[in-house]
This record gives structure tokens, C-alpha cells and sequence, in this order.
């Protein structure tokens, strides 16, 4: 049972979407990670274009590069088609799954002679 409970922890995301005062917030709760990308398109393809949208990151326990990568996308494309979009990235990248998480390119390294 213990393991059922622990598979369900590391898979299970939601996305609640709702409007405060004009704007669209999504909350989400959970692991998001790359099992969860359809479903994270899918609610953010769903969004009302040109509105500000607010997504909440407090509750979400790790994510990897593929939802990263995914929110980045939508970010870019809701933004370029008139909407604003609030994510705290910093925060959210914080949370990455160790080894999932894109890289600072590489500094070259002087040679030694």
C-alpha cells in the first residue's frame, strides 16, 4: 500500500483554474512532471487569450524539464497573442528535479599552457 501512496505522490498533479478580480489564476498541486505534460497543455491551451493569468507554484513538490519546458512555451506563445502571464520561475526552477533541470551553458575553461 505504502507504494501505491508513494506512486500516486510522485505522478499526481492538478491545475485548478479559477478568476479573482479580472484575472485567471491557475494553482497547481503536486509532482509535475512529464507524465503530466498532455494534461498540463491541455488546461493551458484552454485558457481565455489576452487576459492576465496568474500560476501559482506554491504547492508543487518537484518538476522536471519537460513541464518546465512546456509552461515556457505557452508563457511565449499566451504573451506574443496579447495575454500576460505571472510564473515565479525562480522559485519553480528551485523545485526542478535534480538532473532535469536545463543547464547554465558552460563557461570555456582558459588553457593552461
Amino acid at each position: 500500500a505504502s507504494m501505491l501512496r508513494l506512486a500516486w505522490a510522485a505522478s499526481h498533479l492538478e491545475l485548478d483554474v479559477s478568476e479573482v478580480d479580472g484575472r485567471i489564476e491557475v494553482d497547481m498541486h503536486g509532482a509535475a512532471t512529464f507524465v503530466r505534460v498532455p494534461m498540463v497543455s491541455s488546461v493551458l491551451r484552454g485558457l481565455p487569450a489576452g487576459r492576465e493569468v496568474l500560476v501559482h507554484i506554491d504547492h508543487v513538490r518537484y518538476v522536471d524539464h519537460a513541464v518546465l519546458e512546456t509552461l515556457g512555451e505557452w508563457e511565449e506563445g499566451y504573451e506574443r497573442d496579447g495575454g500576460t502571464v505571472t510564473i515565479a520561475w525562480h522559485e519553480l526552477r528551485q523545485r526542478a528535479v535534480p538532473g532535469t533541470a536545463p543547464r547554465p551553458a558552460e563557461r570555456p575553461r582558459p588553457n593552461v599552457a
